[in-house]
């Protein structure tokens, strides 16, 4: 029997992290390769002291690390108290490829498609 699609699969494998202002969310020059999706709050994605993004509900961000195994770019800090974020590990989202194609192909679309809208927004 195939299972229905549905948000909470890919949930059930994700942690929720809650953040207030100032809490580093990722390092640059980490390791980690969680993928993060924001539920609540502000994010700044910072280059030193610059802030060269904001992230706000519904973005997703560290999928870089995640799909080149390479190192965190830039830092990203809560700018709001109360922030939530969806944690994918690298772990999970690995298993979920291996088991749940079907999640796994979903989020992985959707993660192409955000890439693509940042790529027109730069040029």
């Amino acid at each position: 029997m195939e299972m229905a699609y549905t948000p909470a699969r890919c949930i059930a494998r994700s942690n929720i992290i809650e953040c207030d202002t100032g809490d580093r969310v990722l390092k640059r020059g980490g390791v980690a390769r969680n993928m993060f999706v924001v539920l609540e709050g502000t994010l700044e994605v910072r280059d030193d002291e610059r802030i060269v993004g904001v992230l706000s509900p519904g973005d997703a961000f560290g999928e870089m690390a995640f799909l080149l195994e390479r190192p965190r770019v830039f830092d990203v800090d809560a700018a709001t108290d109360g922030a939530r974020i969806l944690s994918l590990s690298e772990g999970a989202l690995r298993k979920m490829i291996a088991e749940d194609s079907e999640v796994a192909a979903k989020l992985l679309f959707n993660v192409s498609k955000m890439l693509c809208v940042r790529l027109i927004k730069a040029n």
